[in-house]
């Protein structure tokens, strides 16, 4: 925060620091990077899981897809399988 007061001392730190962020919560500048490297720091915290959905609840499929990331998607006899 307050990259704007020193934007070279904030430009050496981002380098210096692998996956930091500099920003401005006065100015706005680096914020919609900040809110990037957030999501994909706690996407990354999320664990996996492997779900197998009979055919016949598509709708339970179209919630996994609405509310989670499916990662892989399979398709089988009796149901779909989903890695979210």
């Amino acid at each position: 925060n307050k990259a704007d007061l020193d934007p070279e001392t904030a430009a050496t730190l981002v380098k210096r620091y692998p996956g930091s962020v500099a920003f401005s919560a006065r100015t706005g500048e680096g914020v919609d990077e900040l809110l990037a490297a957030l999501s994909t720091h706690l996407r990354a915290m999320q664990p996996v899981v492997e779900l197998s959905i009979p055919y016949e609840r598509a709708d339970a499929l179209a919630a996994v897809h609405r509310e989670g990331e499916v990662l892989v998607e399979t398709h089988g006899d009796t149901g779909t399988v989903v890695q979210a």
